[in-house]
């Protein structure tokens, strides 16, 4: 997977995964240091890096630990959260033609199972449900 579409730069980037979980990281991985609610994901860019990210994605202004080895690279986006999802969607070519997000604090399991069961038997799609009962 070359990242030559997403990012600035004159080099080919050759990445091996996609991550923005610093435990899930492994050789050559591209991890994503995202910001949510609860962490920053910019304090798990050392954790990413002892654990092989050669690419960094973060926030304008994120930058590399002063002992990152040379060949690590750091993409700063003012996005980054877009430019992950875009890197994604590319290096995981498979992708559904639909996906259904249901959010929201109390009853998303039960309407989730309604869902798939109704497009199921009512035959209008081939579907999946993932949640805290499983896939």
């Amino acid at each position: 997977m070359q990242l030559i579409d997403f990012i600035n730069t004159d080099k080919d980037l050759p990445i091996s995964g996609v991550t923005s979980d610093s435990r899930q990281v492994r050789k050559n991985y591209l991890f994503a240091a995202l910001t949510g609610s609860k962490m920053d994901g910019s304090q798990f860019i050392a954790d990413a890096i002892a654990h092989g990210a050669s690419i960094i994605l973060a926030d304008e202004g994120a930058a590399l630990p002063e002992d990152a080895p040379e060949h690590v690279q750091i993409i700063n986006d003012k996005n980054p959260r877009q430019a992950f999802a875009k890197i994604a969607a590319k290096f995981y070519k498979i992708q559904p033609e639909n996906i259904v997000a249901v959010t929201g604090t109390s009853g998303k399991t039960s309407t989730v199972s309604f869902v798939q069961q109704i497009w199921h038997l009512s035959g209008i799609t081939k579907c999946a449900s993932l949640g805290t009962l499983g896939l």
